[in-house]
């Protein structure tokens, strides 16, 4: 029996070394005899399969799409043919989720882009908790809001006090 368990090669061939973290209540809801609750979680779950990990490039018909992580581009009806819930159903369950917060849902020439809110609690990716940047991060940043301060944008955290009117 030990030998069985101690064999992780074939557990690793079978599953993959991908893995996604996933609420315990979401599976649990995946599960539930309400046919609702039930379809809701498999939509969310769907979503989070299929977005991207890393930015990307997607292909909606002869449309290109630049994907940022924690994003899927698509269309209703793949979303629908990959959960087995009709079409309409798709669009109400998006909109739940939306009105949750849960998801934000963009229209793109060919299909939608649907941005999942606080994707790095289920990709595992771990925020730096030192607070600092790296040069190159912080380098950008100032060149950004050197940017939008030229071109009268709202960033302000950047100017002077006097600038913001403030001395």
């Amino acid at each position: 029996m030990n030998k069985d368990l101690q064999n992780s090669s074939q557990v690793t061939d079978f599953l993959g070394k991908a893995f996604i973290k996933m609420p315990r209540k979401l599976l649990n809801q995946s599960l539930h005899p309400e046919k609702k609750k039930c379809q809701l979680a498999r939509i969310y779950m769907a979503l989070i399969t299929l977005s991207f990990f890393r930015d990307g490039i997607v292909m909606l018909g002869k449309n290109k799409h630049v994907c940022r992580r924690g994003e899927y581009v698509g269309t209703y009806l793949e979303l629908a043919r990959f959960t087995a819930i009709s079409l309409g159903s798709v669009g109400y369950y998006l909109k739940i989720l939306e009105m949750e917060k849960l998801i934000v849902l963009n229209a793109v020439k060919g299909g939608t882009r649907i941005g999942i809110c606080n994707y790095d609690l289920f990709s595992g990716h771990e925020p730096e908790m030192n607070g600092g940047q790296d040069a190159s991060a912080g380098e950008a940043g100032r060149r950004m809001a050197d940017v939008e301060r030229t071109m009268g944008g709202r960033n302000m955290q950047d100017m002077n006090p006097e600038e913001r009117g403030y001395a």
